[in-house]
């Protein structure tokens, strides 16, 4: 017994503070004048565990208690510490999670509390147990965080600042989401000097932090200038000892580049000048690193590839790949996992609250998580105004593939000469996306080998053009234009979704809408939970087909709207049967062009109809196909050509080399079953072909 503290007996097992009580309050004493208390809570907000820091006890500075509820009672230690496996949550955590103010670590709670009161534009936050059981943290909640920054103590060792400096670069190194920065305050000395010049007395504490007395010559403004200037420390020992790096096998060369070399560790890439220059540092190396390096016989590899699942290098004939592929991870215990509907409900919107697009969305996330080396050889582009929430899906779905893997670009940026995202990720998110400007069919011939090509050759700035070899690039992309590409009738590369809805009409069904999007996904769990229910729980439905992609009405719709006029004019004169040709399930091209070139309207000579037009417009329906393929066909009384299946092509599809079957109907002996039928029960004919 100490301080009126007595330990638990019995029970060991803890569990959060009973809701809506209050009686803990006056058994751990924590009104006791001289005396502070902060309450860890977990993501609910229900209390885990108290910190109570008694600073009345004679001969001491202060004195730290914990206390907890073991089910029965409130004890007085720290029940969650004994469990195996239990990280200490941050500070505040419940509202950790749904801040969007940058993140500021303090070094205790005294201090987060004391610079939320003096810097309320930044969220505080730390944790329990001393600056150097950072190990011991749970670090997740911050990993959605985009601006975080370290506040270490002002220690007269600099142990503070060392701890801080360490913990940054262990969150950075492995967490490469997030980029997390120490500040930078004055030195001990500079404060202990300071307070002299201005008070005539010595400064005799051993350290200084945030809640102490700050001097005339160290401002609030002089603080908030510092965070502006914070800095990511610098890995340790990073190329200062070029053995140890040899040893580790941080370093790779590329041989097919002729003078590049990759950092594992960095992730980065450097010409033999550049490494040569970093490696100067090594006060031991004597002459260049590069050829210190291969004097050592470092690892090397001829090129590059992507391969989702594969080692990071690849032996593969006589070849060895470096694999640039990393595994996203999202470690979380079931009891962890979250509700996800608001995700759902967000790709529900995104799918016209169409039940098959729908599908559709949920079978491609799952695709692409279950099977990632697998190609889905189409790529999935949405059209709608601004504020619908796409980027927001898009900047999920990069979490979920693992940030490292994925490029956002815009379609201009295709045709650059330089290409350095093709060496950096798989997944692109391709903005602006349209059919206007300069380039577009190039643009859109980049685009489409991009989605189905695996090889490729790739341009950096000072190096040998680096191949990349079987490969595959997995595509998202969004468009404002309701036309942005020119698609042919049989195409197989794009899944085109028009989002119907406007940011008003989602903001007058919900005006928190968008707030509760931004909130969900700032949770760790909630993306865990995502990525472990389409990884792990979701059933790919039978109809998905990685290399077919789904239909939509908008795809049909932008099908139509990239035909030529001449195209549209021939499926004006086929509705109305204008010529003899448009009247049979078979025709050939030369045939009808002579039948157009016979009509006597002026107008449609001036379509100047070619052969190679009406091909081309016979092609653009996928549907048709050549009957007698490899040989020319006599028409009956006419010339001798290539014929193509235009209507009934379920019946036709049974007869296309009978030749018998085929000169009874052009000689008009012969109708087929469906000879009457419009041309738009002639297009639900499909599902009815057998092959």
């Amino acid at each position: 017994m100490r301080g009126g503290f007595m330990s638990s007996t019995k029970n060991k097992i803890p569990v959060p503070f009973p809701k809506g009580d209050k009686t803990w309050i006056d058994v751990f004493r924590l009104e006791k004048k001289g005396c502070d208390w902060y309450p860890y809570k977990n993501d609910k907000g229900e209390i885990l565990f108290i910190v109570y820091v008694d600073r009345t006890i004679k001969g001491k500075d202060k004195s730290v208690f914990q206390g907890s509820w073991n089910g029965e009672r409130y004890v007085f230690e720290n029940l969650w510490n004994k469990l195996e496996g239990f990280k200490t949550p941050l500070y505040r955590l419940d509202e950790l999670i749904l801040t969007d103010k940058p993140i500021m670590i303090a070094e205790g709670e005294k201090c987060a509390v004391k610079g939320q009161e003096l810097f309320p534009e930044y969220f505080w936050t730390t944790w329990q147990g001393g600056r150097s059981s950072w190990k011991n943290v749970d670090w997740k909640p911050i990993l959605t965080k985009e601006d975080i920054t370290l506040v270490p103590d002002v220690d007269h060792d600099g142990k503070g600042k060392e701890q801080f400096t360490d913990l940054a670069r262990w969150l950075n190194k492995n967490n490469d989401s997030i980029n997390v920065k120490v500040l930078e305050l004055p030195t001990y000395f500079e404060f202990k000097t300071w307070y002299k010049e201005n008070t005539e007395e010595e400064f005799t504490d051993k350290t200084w932090d945030v809640a102490d007395d700050w001097f005339k010559q160290f401002t609030y403004e002089d603080f908030r200038e510092g965070c502006s200037r914070a800095v990511s420390p610098e890995p340790l020992g990073e190329y200062e000892d070029i053995d140890s790096d040899i040893k580790d096998g941080n370093l790779i060369f590329i041989s097919k580049s002729g003078r590049l070399y990759y950092d594992k560790v960095k992730n980065s890439y450097y010409k033999d000048t550049e490494l040569n220059q970093l490696y100067k540092r090594d006060a031991k190396l004597k002459g260049l690193a590069t050829t210190r390096l291969h004097k050592k016989k470092i690892p090397y590899v001829d090129q590059q590839t992507f391969r989702p699942g594969a080692d990071q290098i690849i032996e593969e004939g006589n070849l060895r790949l470096l694999n640039k592929y990393r595994r996203p991870d999202f470690p979380i215990n079931k009891d962890e996992l979250k509700d996800i509907s608001i995700f759902r409900n967000h790709l529900w919107l995104l799918s016209n609250e169409d039940k098959k697009i729908f599908q559709a969305l949920e079978d491609i996330i799952a695709f692409d998580l279950q099977y990632p080396q697998r190609n889905r050889t189409f790529a999935v582009i949405f059209y709608s105004g601004q504020g619908t929430g796409k980027n927001m899906f898009f900047s999920i779905l990069k979490r979920l593939y693992g940030s490292s893997n994925c490029s956002f670009l815009r379609l201009d940026q295709l045709l650059d000469k330089f290409q350095p995202f093709m060496l950096s990720s798989n997944y692109l998110f391709i903005s602006e996306i349209d059919s206007t400007g300069k380039d577009i069919k190039s643009k859109q011939a980049k685009l489409r080998e991009l989605i189905s090509d695996t090889d490729f050759m790739v341009e950096m700035k000072g190096v040998d053009v680096i191949p990349v070899t079987n490969c595959h690039y997995t595509i998202w992309g969004s468009t404002n234009e309701p036309y942005p590409l020119s698609l042919p009738g049989d195409d197989r590369r794009t899944m085109f979704i028009d989002i119907g809805v406007t940011k008003l009409e989602i903001l007058e069904k919900d005006k928190d809408y968008f707030k509760k999007l931004v909130n969900f996904k700032k949770d760790y769990l909630n993306l865990a939970s995502i990525f472990h229910h389409y990884k792990n729980v979701h059933v790919i439905s039978k109809e998905f087909n990685p290399n077919e992609p789904p239909v939509t009405t908008a795809k049909d719709e932008l099908i139509e709207a990239s035909k030529p006029q001449y195209m549209k004019t021939l499926d004006d004169l086929y509705e109305k049967e204008a010529i003899t040709s448009f009247k049979r399930d078979i025709v050939n091209a030369k045939l009808i062009t002579q039948e157009l070139r016979a009509l006597e309207d002026f107008s449609l000579r001036l379509e100047n109809f070619t052969e190679n037009k009406v091909l081309r417009w016979i092609r653009f329906n996928p549907k048709n196909f050549r009957i007698l393929k490899g040989q020319p066909y006599q028409i009956p009384g006419s010339l001798r050509g290539r014929c193509w299946v235009i209507r009934n092509h379920a019946f036709w599809s049974q007869h296309k080399t009978n030749k018998e079957m085929i000169d009874l109907h052009f000689n008009k002996k012969v109708e087929t079953p469906l000879f009457n039928q419009t041309k738009d029960a002639y297009d639900e004919e499909k599902d009815q072909i057998p092959f």
